[in-house]
């Protein structure tokens, strides 16, 4: 069952208190925790980090994606700078796809640039108009990055309760995109077309002598081959952050024979196709739309106040305006992984000391009021290089074995290491993701636990 995560704000909170907690020096026996709070636990380093130097940014909601039309997107967000002092640097905000089910590598939808932004400022939320470069048609989820000058993501949204259709049609392969839907209309030969504004965005490549072909085509993909039946010249380069106006031009046609779909194709001096929408099909079918609109991802808003975020409802399919409509408890199920160093300290059976912990965890999280219980959903043995504390599983491995048993976490209890006297750790694997809580990585959502510690540090690394 999916978990019903806590706020980035939350977990860096509960960082900077909890620097050091799971030592095995530490001498206090931990019987309730803070109500409401475990949750925020679920991906805590237990090793002293600096979680500020993190955070030099952050993204301001509310942050939505909706189609602009068929080669363009309006991605609408701010940013607020962390900084205490100098700034950002310049940014990048890069809308990202992937097919829905998370399986595949995120792709580049579109990019809006960034000036730096000053220390202690806020760049306050307001609309972008990026290009969209064209995908396989499919199912996609969205996220949207925010980047520091170096593209290490500092911030991010994803929408995975809201998975969008990508259909082919038009799109673009460049900077360069039609601001507005262009039109055509055909007799007597001649073509009128009607051209909305054609811009470049900002940190494009400048595109010179730009031109719009029409072009006869088999079906809706680009035709990168077909002859231009007719081309309006703009005879002007296009640089980045600059566009050419919009215009109505009647051009005759090459060929007079009818065909099946027609393609506008902004081309550069060298032919190279920038951007491209389909503008007419065969008589029976509709032209193409691509209909993208996401609800705000801001994870703190609340409007029925019953203590679940309207995304969280959105996710698990409540309505966000009753307060009598909300999720039940978020039942996390835990697959126990251990090495052959544990085994060996519990006397080749630790099935025992690993159903004794997390009993004993299910239950702080009970007393401390947090309705996250805990669900053992295997026991199984992996290979682990113990050699060095922060050594891992094999990540294939450990993924595999967390499908197979359908976990949301796994528990990697481990030998004690006396070089490192560490009683545990864990990725903060959710940081910067605004609470959605996704993890793409197995690893990430692995917590160590070494032998011979409290049982209190199960329910903390968890």
């Amino acid at each position: 069952m999916k978990i019903n995560p806590p706020s980035k704000r939350g977990i860096a909170a509960l960082l900077l208190g909890s620097r050091a907690s799971c030592r095995r020096a530490f001498s206090r026996e931990l019987e309730t925790l803070v109500p409401g709070v475990v949750l925020g636990l679920a991906s805590l380093w237990a090793v002293p980090v600096n979680a500020q130097a993190h955070f030099e940014f952050e993204m301001v909601c509310p942050c939505t994606v909706e189609t602009s039309n068929l080669t363009s997107v309006d991605v609408h967000f701010g940013v607020k700078s962390l900084l205490e002092e100098g700034d950002t640097g310049p940014l990048v905000a890069q809308l990202e796809g992937r097919r829905q089910g998370g399986s595949g590598n995120w792709r580049r939808l579109g990019t809006v640039r960034l000036p730096a932004v000053a220390a202690e400022a806020t760049v306050e939320p307001q609309e972008y108009t990026v290009p969209f470069r064209q995908q396989p048609a499919g199912t996609w989820e969205l996220r949207l990055s925010l980047r520091g000058n170096n593209y290490r993501a500092f911030d991010s949204i994803h929408w995975p309760s809201e998975p969008v259709d990508i259909n082919t049609g038009g799109g673009a392969f460049s900077s360069v995109y039609f601001d507005g839907t262009p039109t055509v209309s055909r007799a007597n030969g001649n073509a009128t077309l009607s051209l909305p504004a054609i811009k470049n965005a900002e940190g494009g490549s400048q595109e010179s002598q730009v031109s719009v072909a029409l072009v006869g085509a088999a079906d809706l993909e680009v035709d990168r081959e077909a002859e231009a039946l007719a081309t309006h010249a703009y005879n002007t380069d296009l640089e980045p952050g600059e566009e050419i106006a919009s215009a109505d031009v009647t051009l005759t046609l090459s060929s007079s024979e009818n065909q099946d779909y027609l393609q506008l194709q902004i081309r550069n001096a060298d032919g190279d196709i920038l951007a491209y929408e389909t503008v007419d099909v065969p008589q029976g079918e509709s032209l193409p739309v691509r209909e993208i609109a996401t609800f705000d991802a801001d994870i703190l808003v609340d409007t029925d106040e019953d203590g679940v975020s309207d995304v969280n409802e959105r996710l698990m399919g409540t309505d966000a305006a009753d307060a009598e409509s909300k999720p039940g408890d978020s039942t996390i199920d835990v697959l126990a992984l251990y090495s052959s160093g544990y085994a060996e300290t519990y006397d080749g059976e630790p099935s025992t000391r690993i159903r004794h912990v997390l009993t004993l965890a299910d239950a702080m999280f009970s007393d401390s009021e947090v309705h996250a219980p805990l669900r053992l959903v295997g026991i199984s043995e992996i290979e682990l290089d113990e050699s060095y504390a922060f050594n891992s599983p094999d990540p294939e491995r450990t993924r595999k074995l967390i499908e197979l048993h359908g976990a949301d976490v796994a528990v990697m209890f481990r030998s004690f290491d006396t070089n490192a006297f560490l009683c545990g750790w864990a990725t903060l694997g959710a940081i910067s993701t605004h609470g959605t809580g996704v993890y793409d990585f197995a690893d990430q959502r692995v917590v160590h636990v070494f032998a011979r510690c409290r049982a209190r540090t199960t329910a903390h690394e968890i």
